[in-house]
């Protein structure tokens, strides 16, 4: 991680990476369909109940665009949503530099936006520093807990160290401070660390609808093209608070899916349509492009995409 930048009260280290996806291959290509309805079914409760989206129990208030007072109901002045897109993009940047799997900066803006939406709620004002704390304590949070997907990657999080992100911060946070946080985090968050993510909800979603109709190697290249694309989107939808807190995390899979079948020139295509992929996916999720918040979710991933092209 190599520069340091500053804007609008905001001061973190970056590198000048931008978003980009990695072709990790299908998550979850041993096909046991009975274990994979039961996973996606489990999601489909924790996304309904205690994950449930933030707009839905806070309203339009966690975050203000860098134009308006952004008063939320109880006055308190909420962060900006500059912070959080360059927050989001500076997560990307650790996770890349040590090589995680992004999934893990879903989780850490996940923790951020439950975090900062319960503060402003109860009349407690974020300030700058304060935000990029809790920025801080989340991807360190996530990184330990969630980063640990494969050998590889376990031996990389028992190399996680409190003066890495002591570092991160050029000394702006105290490892004390990180770990009070930390306390502080967890406390609030209930300990409710694992929230579904659009990225696994693609994986399962692919797996169970799209790999049984393949019947040809070309055909799970195709499948494996189309979870790097809507990964990607995932991505996108992460930095922008109104997907990520507005919809839940299969509705955006699922517009992810459902905008790189779109752009797909490929005869395994008009093999799923044939082979009633759509209806296969709402008898399983209660899940339609035709419902409105897959329509609007599918433009709001457009406009990111058009806004941060590959």
């Amino acid at each position: 991680v190599n520069s340091f930048c500053t804007t609008e009260n905001i001061t973190i280290e970056t590198t000048t990476k931008g978003f980009k996806t990695y072709s990790m291959g299908l998550p979850h290509f041993e096909y046991d369909c009975p274990h994979i309805q039961n996973c996606l079914r489990s999601m489909l409760i924790k996304e309904a109940n205690e994950y449930s989206p933030l707009h839905d129990i806070y309203g339009n208030h966690i975050y203000r665009n860098d134009y308006s007072t952004g008063k939320s109901v109880n006055s308190v002045s909420c962060p900006k949503e500059s912070w959080r897109l360059r927050i989001c993009e500076w997560c990307f940047d650790v996770v890349d530099h040590f090589q995680f799997d992004r999934e893990v900066v879903t989780y850490a803006m996940n923790y951020l936006d439950r975090y900062v939406a319960m503060e402003t709620s109860s009349g407690r004002e974020l300030t700058s520093a304060a935000f990029q704390l809790s920025a801080v304590t989340c991807i360190y949070v996530a990184m330990k807990i969630h980063g640990s997907k494969g050998s590889k990657m376990m031996d990389r999080t028992k190399k996680l160290t409190l003066s890495i992100f002591v570092e991160l911060s050029q000394g702006m946070f105290s490892s004390e401070l990180i770990e009070d946080s930390e306390r502080n985090l967890l406390q609030m968050l209930s300990w409710k660390l694992n929230p579904p993510t659009p990225v696994s909800f693609v994986g399962y979603i692919l797996d169970l609808f799209m790999v049984p109709t393949a019947t040809q190697e070309a055909h799970l290249q195709v499948i494996c093209d189309v979870y790097d694309k809507a990964r990607y989107l995932t991505e996108l939808g992460a930095s922008i608070s109104e997907i990520s807190l507005g919809y839940k995390p299969s509705v955006i899979a699922y517009a992810a899916i459902l905008n790189v079948m779109k752009e797909m020139d490929s005869e395994f295509y008009i093999e799923l349509s044939q082979n009633s992929f759509e209806e296969r996916v709402f008898q399983k999720m209660s899940v339609s492009r035709q419902d409105e918040e897959v329509v609007k979710a599918r433009y709001l991933l457009s406009e990111a995409c058009a806004t941060h092209p590959e």
